[in-house]
C-alpha cells in the first residue's frame, strides 16, 4: 500500500513518496536536468534494532 509522506501532501512529495521527507522545491537546470530539494519529517537520531 502506497502512503503520502504528509497529511496533505504536494504534489511532487505525493509522486516521490519518500517515507519522512516532503519535497521543499524543485528547479530545471541546463539541460532539462531537475534538481529536487527535500526534507526529513522525522526526528533525525540514531535507532538501533531490538
Amino acid at each position: 500500500m502506497i502512503e503520502p509522506t504528509s497529511q496533505r501532501p504536494d504534489a511532487a512529495t505525493a509522486i516521490f513518496n519518500l517515507p519522512d521527507y516532503r519535497v521543499t522545491d524543485t528547479e530545471v537546470l541546463a539541460f532539462g536536468q531537475r534538481r529536487v530539494s527535500v526534507e526529513a519529517t522525522a526526528e533525525a537520531g540514531c535507532h538501533r534494532a531490538a
